[in-house]
């Protein structure tokens, strides 16, 4: 085996590339069961056929390292430059998502010159794209790279004033805690908070509440006549939500596939019990998470097509596309990095999550999506690494309700206007008395 490898790496170096994929095919033969340098070989023999202009055969050699080593960063930087060659804009999105993957286990990667030879050739390729994404649409701040201490940040194009919105980001995922003693009235897709009625203190004309109630009345018509106002899910009455708009993006995004459909012994009422009881809102986040994930997963299968290369070459991207598809559908939380984070309950969310999508998609008549591929979406090890994800990226959130952004408003005309002092009048009202600052109530990952 050494002497055929070494036959490959000097046909390698001298550029005889078709000669170094069949020594390295004959080191391979050679490697019993087991063997520590097959994964190597095949990383090898990819290179060689790649090089040689082989792509069908180097994206088969390729396959073979990952299977027996799916975290060797080369073998996947070389699968993604193989899949663009092959195919271009056609598998972009998939060669994206494998060279992310390449550049998470680059991080894990010990210090030296091959390494660094890695990140840095890693990097040229992945950087461009996953910059210019984050910044789509963001005029007056940018995102960049500051380096392996400081990671990404925002950073801003120009100087901005006070008060004003440098952007607004709309959160992957997130939820209310459930349990909470705080009963806001909360939409269950987008976290809109609304103080109701019965929560407002009852006073005599002129008082501070009543001057209160009337602020809140007022915030309730305006939302009336703009035709937003609290509705349920259809099938479960357990979500609410601030507008039918709402209701759909979660029914689309998330929700048809956990709905208990009011049924208690549901595996997602029972998941929602147990996080209650514990006073955990992770979970929940992540069957959110993995049910975003399917759907997306069925998107990415129905869009894709080739129109590309000879027919060889589209066989093999036919025979990839369970897996572009999923690299498609999970490219929206591949950005997070997180170590995976484990529990006592784990297994037992899991499965309650498991379940719950298993006997929705049953009912939706998602023929397509078979165990297998559920399982390999939705098990313990995912569960962790999300939960490390949400621990080490998501944000907890205070609660504010249409009052208090009131009230904000308020303050932002009386600060324009050149108020000063520690009590600021909104329509009679003391602003700082009606506020919730010390429950951290809502989570959420963006």
């Amino acid at each position: 085996m050494d002497e055929a490898k070494r036959e490959g790496n000097d046909a390698f170096h001298r550029g005889d590339y078709a000669a170094a994929a069949a020594a390295y095919a004959r080191a391979i033969a050679c490697c019993s069961s087991g063997c520590s340098l097959a994964d190597v070989l095949h990383c090898n023999r990819c290179l060689a056929l790649r090089r040689a202009g082989l792509l069908a055969e180097a994206c088969t050699a390729v396959n073979e390292s990952l299977k027996l080593n799916p975290t060797m960063a080369k073998a996947h930087f070389h699968k993604a430059s193989v899949l663009l060659e092959l195919a271009g804009d056609d598998t972009a999105d998939c060669a994206h998502a494998l060279l992310r993957r390449a550049w998470r286990h680059c991080a894990l990667l010990p210090p030296g010159a091959e390494s660094d030879r890695l990140r840095a050739a890693v990097s040229r390729r992945y950087f461009p794209r996953y910059y210019g994404q984050l910044c789509e649409g963001l005029r007056t701040v940018r995102v960049e790279y500051f380096g392996g201490e400081r990671g990404k940040g925002v950073a801003a194009r120009e100087d901005v004033a006070a008060w004003r919105t440098a952007f607004a980001e709309t959160p992957l995922v997130s939820r209310a805690k459930p349990g909470s003693t705080l009963e806001l009235q909360t939409c269950a897709q987008c976290m809109r908070s609304f103080v109701v009625e019965e929560q407002l203190p009852t006073g005599p004309q002129g008082s501070y509440a009543a001057r209160l109630a009337a602020v809140f009345h007022v915030l309730q018509q305006s939302e009336l006549s703009q035709g937003r106002g609290f509705c349920r899910c259809a099938h479960c009455a357990a979500e609410v939500y601030c507008s039918e708009e709402c209701k759909r993006v979660a029914w689309e995004s998330h929700h048809k596939l956990l709905c208990s459909g009011g049924n208690q012994g549901h595996p997602y009422a029972k998941l929602y019990a147990e996080c209650a009881e514990a006073g955990r809102v992770n979970p929940l986040l992540i069957a959110r998470m993995l049910a975003g994930t399917l759907i997306r997963l069925g998107h990415a299968k129905a869009q894709l097509s080739w129109e590309c290369g000879n027919a060889a070459q589209r066989a093999v991207l036919e025979a990839e596309r369970d897996t572009f598809a999923l690299d498609k559908a999970s490219e929206w939380l591949e950005v997070f990095v997180g170590a995976p984070c484990p529990s006592d309950d784990d297994a037992m969310f899991t499965e309650h999550i498991r379940l719950a999508i298993s006997g929705n998609t049953s009912a939706l008549g998602w023929s397509w999506l078979a165990d297998a591929t559920l399982t390999q979406v939705v098990n313990v090890d995912q569960f962790r690494r999300l939960n490390g994800v949400l621990m080490q990226n998501a944000s907890q959130v205070h609660p504010v309700s249409d009052l208090h952004l009131a009230f904000e408003a308020a303050l932002k005309r009386d600060f324009d206007a050149g108020a000063s002092g520690a009590t600021v009048s909104v329509l009679g009202v003391p602003f700082g008395v009606w506020r919730i600052g010390t429950h951290a109530n809502f989570q959420s990952l963006s």
